[in-house]
């Protein structure tokens, strides 16, 4: 690194002295991989930015540090910024969220099943076009978004609508298109007049991607080995979806505005941040655009995002009007829990915490034996020959499959691998869990498609 903590920005009401510190140790730890390059993080207490830093640099080859002016991709941060628009619609009466989405798109493909809430709270069974850790040969090819929706739309659905949480970017490029449709006007227009003019912003949908000075450049860290630079998601293909651009303090001034109703009033924010029962009762867990749960005892909302080269984390506690931005340039770079330990600092235990624990999980079965046995593959450099999907194999080309040998070398022999859940995405079977080796410990993700051939497999630092 060319320097660790380079860049404050001067704030009226700072955190105390002690607290600051801490937070430096938590990034600092986190960037000690190597993994990350570069991290820029705001925080937010009783309506004030008390806190904006970055660490580490936002250009590797000419070491240009972060700063708070640095640009970073949102991704999937941008869920609810679009959810917030749509709840603005809402008030005005333009939408409403338990109707079927066939009243604005007339002969939309399962418009008639499917409602605006199950776009916005991600269960209404419309495939995911963005599953995977990477991009695909299709999303290497720039494709207009009407295309992109009516090809994903036209999919049969994945499940009944309301009746599973299931994880979809196709969800918010739909909803994109209803607000395009409904208010007349483009959606960064939309976003200027109800998001970033009212908070003072300056976020951007970044597509076209813009040059400009102060951009962060992304990189990959598949297999948690240097950052390099890798193939990004061609234009339009993140969309309403993914695409805002901003800093930390841009993310933290939208949290500031959310928090205290200048952007949709009390009911509306209550909407948006309470989880929804699915058909059966249970809970999804999941409001509009933002993850719904505790932590010691107070209520967070939450969304991580990741787009190829960058990883970002926003993480609201309401009640405390307190916030955690995050962002930061690497695809593998452990965001959330950067933005997990840092409200920890923040926020007194209304409850025990959770004691720390052991890796757990399934030891043997098929998910295992096929985790240990395409470790065993990438040790030796290789491939399977058969039981691969067509994009994975383009992605570990030679050069790759030799990142991934390097990396397993250096962890040493697998001593342990726990699987500990599965689910469906994008129509793509996923289970994951943690892998021990040697020389440390390691998460591990599997995708594969329903012929059973792998369409994924990557280890990520925690």
């Amino acid at each position: 690194m060319h320097s660790f903590v380079l860049f404050a920005l001067v704030l009226a009401a700072r955190l105390d002295a002690a607290t600051a510190q801490q937070i430096d140790a938590v990034v600092a730890d986190a960037m000690r991989t190597g993994v990350v390059p570069g991290v820029s993080i705001a925080i937010v207490r009783d309506g004030t930015i008390v806190y904006a830093r970055g660490y580490g640099e936002r250009d590797r080859s000419t070491h240009q540090d972060v700063d708070t002016q640095t640009i970073f991709r949102f991704g999937s941060v941008t869920k609810e910024v679009t959810a917030t628009i749509v709840m603005a619609l809402v008030e005005r009466h333009t939408l409403a969220t338990d109707a079927k989405i066939s009243t604005w798109l007339p002969g939309f493909p399962h418009g008639n099943e499917v409602r605006l809430s199950d776009l916005l709270g991600q269960t209404s069974g419309y495939r995911d076009y963005y599953p995977l850790d990477y991009t695909d040969d299709e999303m290497a090819r720039p494709r207009a978004v009407a295309s992109i929706v009516h090809e994903y739309a036209n999919y049969p659905l994945t499940m009944t609508p309301d009746t599973r949480w299931e994880y979809s970017n196709t969800n918010y490029t739909i909803a994109g298109e209803i607000l395009e449709k409904v208010s007349g006007d483009a959606a960064s227009q939309l976003l200027q007049r109800y998001i970033t003019g009212p908070a003072g912003m300056h976020a951007f949908f970044d597509e076209p991607y813009r040059t400009m000075p102060d951009r962060a450049t992304g990189y990959n860290s598949f297999w948690t080995e240097p950052p390099h630079e890798d193939t990004p998601e061609a234009p339009q293909w993140l969309n309403t979806a993914a695409s805002l651009a901003g800093t930390a303090s841009d993310l933290a001034r939208f949290d500031i505005a959310l928090m205290r109703h200048r952007l949709i009033n009390a009911a509306s924010l209550r909407e948006m941040t309470t989880a929804r029962a699915l058909r059966n009762g249970h809970s999804s867990n999941y409001g509009y655009g933002l993850s719904v749960g505790s932590f010691n005892g107070h209520r967070i909302v939450s969304h991580g995002g990741n787009v190829i080269g960058f990883a970002s984390n926003n993480r609201l506690a309401p009640d405390d009007d307190t916030a955690v931005v995050v962002l930061t340039n690497c695809y593998e770079a452990p965001a959330g829990t950067i933005s997990r330990k840092i409200m920890a600092l923040l926020l007194a235990p209304n409850a025990p915490p959770a004691p720390a624990s052991a890796p757990r999980g399934k030891t043997s079965g098929p998910e295992v034996a096929l985790i240990r046995y395409w470790l065993e593959q990438l040790r030796n450099g290789t491939l399977p020959e058969r039981g691969v999907t067509t994009d994975f194999a383009h992605l570990m080309n030679a050069r790759n499959r030799a990142r991934a040998k390097a990396t397993l070398e250096h962890l040493g022999a697998t001593t342990g691998v726990y699987v500990d859940g599965s689910f469906q995405r994008g129509g793509l079977a996923v289970f994951g869990g943690t892998v021990t080796f040697a020389n440390g410990t390691r998460s591990v993700e599997v995708y594969q498609a329903p012929n059973g051939d792998v369409a994924e497999i990557f280890l990520f630092a925690d």
